[in-house]
């Protein structure tokens, strides 16, 4: 369960959905990050392992990307404007594709099978996350949704 100062922001149909067909669910999410702390976003699996971990760090001009089984992994990176970021990750065959302000930045390889997607949380939860799309498997993910799909 999330903490007070975590939000589960997962459609749990689509994630069981996912983890019942053994597949890769396509994901697209979209988040507007104003703050001038950190902040994170993390898809996590059924074990409690971060699959992917997004970190932007106002202090040190970066985007932290990384996996944590136990302990943390390799840390990957992003440099990092100033002032407000849309950021919009979409989980694909090959892995997460980081976009910020509508431009591909990073993709990020896939380090643990996505068979063991469990929910994604954001840190702190007034994170303000304004899309979660859901796709099934072999669907190719459209271009960024729109707000008329956040609220289908």
């Amino acid at each position: 369960p999330a903490s007070s100062s975590t939000s589960e922001v997962t459609p749990p149909v689509a994630a069981a959905a996912s983890r019942a067909a053994g597949s890769l669910g396509m994901w697209s999410l979209r988040a507007d990050i104003t703050t001038a702390t950190n902040t994170s976003i993390n898809w996590m699996d059924t074990a409690g392992n971060v699959m992917f971990h997004f970190n932007p760090r106002r202090r040190q001009g970066q985007i932290v990307l990384n996996t944590k089984v136990g302990s943390w992994g390799r840390e990957e990176y992003v440099a990092l404007k100033e002032g407000p970021l849309q950021a919009d990750i979409r989980v694909t065959s090959v892995g997460y594709e980081v976009y910020i302000d509508d431009e591909l930045r990073y993709t990020y390889a896939h380090r643990l099978p996505w068979s063991s997607f469990d929910k994604v949380v954001t840190a702190p939860a007034s994170l303000n996350v304004t899309c979660v799309t859901a796709f099934s498997s072999g669907v190719v993910l459209p271009p960024r949704p729109s707000a008329v799909d956040a609220d289908a």
